[in-house]
């Protein structure tokens, strides 16, 4: 009987390589960025068609190949940055694996041009398919330069699992403006379709560099990193908690200048801001961490954005030390807060059928500054439900406020607890819904004076990109010079003093592309960030009048129980239940 194992052909093996090493145009511009700061490059240009799909150029000033080394470099497992396995131990590059440039080749059709700094002329290798096609001697400067086009044109499945020309250029705007932040000396250009997206003026200051990426403004936020001991160096800075955005897409990770991911040192960011900043918030950081290259494996992911530390959990501790100590500081105290967990919890009230809409109109909340928010308590577990009518809440005799967060009121099942801006972000919701729904854009109101807002540059740039859609959730805004732009209205039930936290909340929900690529889908994300930003506030007082209209108003809501995001509304505890906690029912 035939062998039932075989070994595969190299055509068979190159796709499989090349599937690892390229997910997306982002990849591609990963690996040829890695190979010009590893060459030493002062200058690096990335030229980008159609986000990557259509075409990717990388130009540098390193120091170039001769024509030998670059028909090498098209050959898999060839590389210049190690010799033999001992290597692997001591790894201080970012390129290593000599996949790169093989898997881009393999799925594409690839150009390189590279010369030597000693050398008369440079060297041109045409690649198809991951076959060599031509070798030929041209002019050209020193330095390398990489042309990749027609992505995935021999691997169609591939292909149609590339998104929308913005989706993919966000991602590839990411990744090489995150490569180069520990290499503030050099100056990165960043072309789409021919228009300059971002400059990074390579001045060998990395506040200069963040300044471009998160805005002049920002940057005055920012805290410096520095703290030293035997086995390691953190650097970098983190933002104060005046300053933090609604996802981690703007925290960066650095191991000797590697870009990393890891759930434990993002955790550890996390916990030396307990108690500073909501849980649902998240600060700013850029951390450069250089450690012995003997205690971490950048070699357990294909695209090494994985590594594995020998000592993960002291690297996680010097990490939460090193920004514990500037935020103290600065005055602010970075103790986790500790909550008392009751011994018996109350029922969380469940979803009844849906009720029917009410059309009268909310008022506009008072603008009354936002008290600090603290960080948010876990919901607690759901016990057997209690039995509640809706038509107890329009009923409700209002006892008061609990901590300016909570009403109080008693309801002929017991006592109920209402969050009032978990309730308040309910009617809002459904209520610019429904205008969406009907008018295809949420109500708006114009601004006597316009408000101007700075962002960093990416974030500019995927704003630009999304004004048609932003706009239909009630926010006019146009351009006002390279990162800027003017706010002319917003949405009708905006409250006062949230108009550039909104803006920079959105737009950092699309440069991290949470949302659904169906644009209905994308939209109502959106819109619940709108209604969080026009919902009172934790911390705010409110009338008797105030409180009772609210749970009215959510009382003729479709989802009483929860909010766009999940959380519950209110809470009943029962008059049994009180008699319980009381041991009133033991008699």
């Amino acid at each position: 009987m035939p062998s039932r194992i075989v070994l595969l052909d190299e055509y068979t093996i190159s796709k499989i390589a090349a599937g690892e090493v390229v997910e997306r145009p982002a990849s591609i511009a990963k690996e040829l960025v890695e190979n010009s700061l590893d060459a030493a490059a002062r200058r690096i240009t990335v030229a980008v068609e159609e986000g990557g799909r259509k075409r990717i150029v990388v130009e540098d000033d390193g120091c170039g190949m001769s024509q030998e080394d670059a028909v090498l470099a098209l050959q898999r497992h060839a590389t210049s940055k190690i010799r033999c396995a001992e290597d692997l131990e001591h790894i201080t590059t970012l390129g290593f694996r000599g996949e790169a440039l093989p898997s881009v080749a393999a799925v594409s059709r690839l150009r390189l041009t590279a010369r030597e700094c000693d050398a008369d002329q440079g060297t041109e290798v045409l690649a198809e398919g991951g076959e060599i096609v031509e070798v030929k001697p041209v002019g050209c400067p020193v330095g390398t330069r990489v042309d990749v086009a027609a992505l995935f044109f021999n691997t169609p499945a591939r292909l149609k699992f590339l998104k929308s020309v913005t989706t993919e250029m966000n991602h590839l705007y990411e990744t090489v403006t995150r490569m180069v932040l520990p290499h503030p000396r050099v100056a990165l250009r960043l072309l789409h379709n021919e228009r300059e997206v971002l400059l990074l003026p390579g001045t060998g200051a990395l506040m200069d560099a963040l300044a471009v990426l998160y805005g002049p403004a920002n940057v005055q936020h920012l805290l410096p990193l520095n703290l030293e001991v035997s086995f390691a160096r953190i650097s970098g800075y983190v933002s104060s908690p005046a300053l933090t955005r609604s996802t981690r897409a703007q925290q960066s990770l650095f191991v000797n200048g590697r870009l990393i991911r890891s759930a434990t040192l993002s955790r550890a960011i996390s916990e030396a801001y307990a108690g500073l900043v909501p849980t649902d918030r998240h600060p700013i950081a850029c951390v450069l961490i250089d450690i012995d290259p003997s205690l971490y494996d950048p070699n357990v992911h294909p695209t090494k954005i994985e590594v594995r530390f020998t000592r993960e959990w002291e690297v996680a501790n010097l990490l939460r030390e090193a920004i514990r100590q500037p935020l103290v500081a600065a005055g602010h105290t970075a103790e986790s807060r500790l909550y008392q967990v009751p011994l018996e919890r109350p029922a969380v009230l469940p979803t009844p059928a849906p009720a029917q809409a009410t059309s009268a109109p909310l008022p506009s909340p008072q603008p009354v500054p936002a008290a600090p928010a603290g960080p948010e308590r876990a919901a607690p577990p759901e016990a057997p439900p209690e039995r509640f009518s809706l038509s107890s809440l329009e009923e409700a005799e209002i006892l008061g406020q609990v901590e300016k967060t909570y009403i109080a009121a008693r309801v002929p099942e017991g006592l109920l607890l209402v969050d009032q801006h978990a309730a308040h972000e309910r009617v809002i919701y459904e209520r610019l819904a429904e205008a969406l729904d009907r008018q295809g854009q949420v109500e708006r109101q114009g601004l006597l004076v316009p408000i101007p807002v700075t962002l960093g540059a990416q974030e500019a740039h995927a704003l630009e990109q999304s004004l048609e859609v932003v706009g239909r959730l009630g926010l006019q805004l146009e351009r006002f010079g390279p990162n800027a732009f003017l706010v002319r209205a917003v949405p009708r039930f905006l409250r006062a003093g949230e108009v550039e936290q909104l803006v920079t909340d959105l737009t950092a929900d699309l440069v991290a592309d949470k949302g659904s690529p169906d644009w209905r889908k994308r939209l109502d994300s959106l819109l619940v960030l709108v209604t969080c930003h026009s919902a009172v506030r934790s911390g705010q007082d409110l009338s008797p009048d105030e409180m009772r209209g609210l749970l009215s108003d959510l009382a003729h809501t479709r989802e009483p129980m929860v909010c766009p995001h999940g959380r519950p509304t209110l809470i009943l505890i029962s008059n049994r239940r009180l008699a319980h906690l009381f041991r009133r029912s033991e008699r």
